[in-house]
């Protein structure tokens, strides 16, 4: 029967299909790692890899991959529920978020989740959106928090906060098409700035998706000049007048020093309601079992907003 490190090794390489990027990860040797793969590959007398034009999961290789899957999540949850018999102070909580969200989110929650759960381990996993629901699904992480999730068949969706948009412009450009009305004005349409430039996150965010749908359906094509993973980069270079981004009010919150003055480099305007609010959610595996300690997060994070 197959050996649980061998399987957790082979998994991690189908997914990232590098061996050399897992084995930095995993802080292991490219060698051992190979031969975790080996050990499998000469248990069952086939080859679980095709490695012509890159690293790919062969026929075997797939069927293997979708047991494993199984297997893994079953003795993960095998051994947190026995645990919880045990000790119920105690525990994991794997959680996920976009980039940066991390750094706004989880000052909110974590201080007081640790300090009424002393002995619980946290470890954060950061993505974009698309990869972090392969990973909740796949039981890679135990919460995925992030904004505008789908609920589905397979992962159940709660409501954390609902916060504005906002489209950070460079006051030269704000000028230019608002005039000293500018200086006043709340809200602000995408529709009204096609003509320059925006700095936009990477495809497969979801403010990237809905962003995409927009201007689609309102029929702009506006110069997506700079695409970023850190939605931090793109409002430092916002300020730096390189282009308009979109911005969620829960980061806005941290620049209120900034935008609080009047030699403030950027306006930022609320986006009208076409556009659509962000709606941070948390996001698990309904039909699986949760941990003490996953549940205890979970229900702290729910209190974000009260």
């Amino acid at each position: 029967m197959a050996n649980f490190l061998n399987l957790k090794y082979f998994i991690l390489v189908a997914d990232e299909k590098n061996i050399t990027r897992v084995a930095e990860k995993e802080h292991i040797s490219q060698q051992a790692l190979s031969g975790h793969i080996k050990k499998l590959e000469d248990e069952y007398g086939v080859k679980l890899f095709d490695r012509t034009g890159g690293l790919s999961l062969t026929y075997a290789g797939q069927i293997l991959y979708d047991h494993a899957i199984k297997i893994i999540e079953e003795a993960r949850e095998m051994n947190s529920e026995v645990c919880d018999l045990k000790d119920t102070r105690q525990g994991m909580v794997r959680i996920g978020l976009s980039y940066t969200r991390g750094s706004v989110f989880l000052p909110e929650v974590l201080p007081g989740f640790t300090k009424e759960n002393p002995f619980v381990k946290i470890i954060v996993t950061e993505n974009n959106s698309q990869v972090l629901e392969e990973y909740l699904i796949k039981g890679h992480i135990d919460l995925y928090i992030g904004a505008n999730i789908k609920e589905s068949s397979e992962i159940k969706v709660e409501k954390l906060i609902s916060e504005k948009m906002y489209l950070v412009v460079p006051n030269s450009i704000a000028e230019e098409v608002y005039g000293a009305e500018s200086l006043n004005k709340e809200t602000a349409d995408i529709t009204d700035f096609a003509e320059y430039p925006f700095l936009m996150l990477s495809s497969g965010n979801s403010i990237r998706a809905r962003f995409d749908k927009y201007i689609s359906r309102n029929n702009i094509t506006p110069k997506i000049k700079l695409e970023a993973e850190n939605i931090e980069t793109l409002f430092a270079l916002a300020c730096e007048g390189m282009g308009i981004t979109v911005y969620p009010e829960m980061f806005l919150r941290r620049h209120t020093a900034l935008l609080g003055n009047n030699e403030s480099p950027v306006r930022c305007f609320i986006l009208n309601e076409d556009f659509g609010r962000n709606e941070l959610s948390i996001a698990y595996r309904g039909k699986r079992y949760m941990s003490d300690a996953v549940a205890r997060f979970l229900k702290k994070a729910k209190q974000i907003d009260d």
